[in-house]
């Protein structure tokens, strides 16, 4: 796949090298930093990323969707994140839902795990500008305008990205400089995300970074099988 040649912000660096710096790492599935509790409706909540002036939430949704769960990251961090249970080979969405103060337009970029088949081209709610970071399944979407205050970007997926436990990672910002910037060698962090491993530290870390940034940053999981 050709990658464009823009770089990810020093947000999402000084995020993952911290993360991979200051944790033991545990698998989503489960640990001593982790909890979960089932809810068999599909429903866990308000459970997205907060910035400086924006609340986003990312989500899964649709037939491929089998059910989800709730990830709590026991104190100090005291953060939930959404997990979900998905078919394999089976067809869904991959939402946001951002609001925000209404000041100018909006850039949202996200990370796939490698392999997921995604249709950027067929996104409602904010237009495909086009690859995001080099050497990852990843995608720029914008929502212009002078006074952008929500998106609700629906993005068709398939859950092909192979049996396991994955995690998409999704970073907004007012404007491209925000998330933009990628300083290399990351490329071992970056998967230490997507294949799904968090710890109490790597969720501080992006908290942290969304605050210190201004930009937002959520990521939720997936175990497809």
């Amino acid at each position: 796949m050709k990658r464009n040649k823009m770089k990810f912000g020093a947000l999402l660096a000084v995020m993952l090298i911290v993360s991979m710096a200051f944790v033991p790492a545990v698998s989503a599935k489960g640990g001593d930093e982790i909890s979960k509790d089932k809810n068999s409706d599909g429903d866990v909540g308000e459970k997205g990323g907060i910035g400086l002036g924006s609340y986003m939430d990312a989500t899964l949704s649709g037939s491929g969707v089998i059910d989800s769960t709730t990830i709590f990251i026991l104190p100090p961090v005291s953060k939930t994140l959404r997990y979900y249970n998905v078919e394999h080979d089976g067809s869904g969405s991959f939402n946001v839902d951002l609001y925000r103060i209404p000041i100018g337009s909006y850039d949202l970029g996200v990370i796939f795990p490698d392999g997921m088949t995604v249709s950027p081209d067929d996104a409602t709610g904010a237009e495909y500008v086009g690859e995001w970071v080099s050497d990852f399944n990843s995608y720029h979407f914008q929502k212009d305008g002078w006074f952008v205050g929500t998106i609700h970007l629906k993005v068709p997926v398939e859950f092909d990205a192979g049996n396991g436990v994955h995690g998409i990672i999704t970073a907004g910002g007012g404007n491209i400089g925000v998330i933009g910037g990628f300083v290399g060698g990351l490329t071992a962090s970056i998967e230490y995300v997507l294949a799904g491993v968090i710890g109490t530290s790597a969720i501080a870390a992006l908290i942290a970074a969304a605050v210190i940034s201004g930009a937002n940053i959520d990521v939720i999981y997936f175990n497809e099988g």
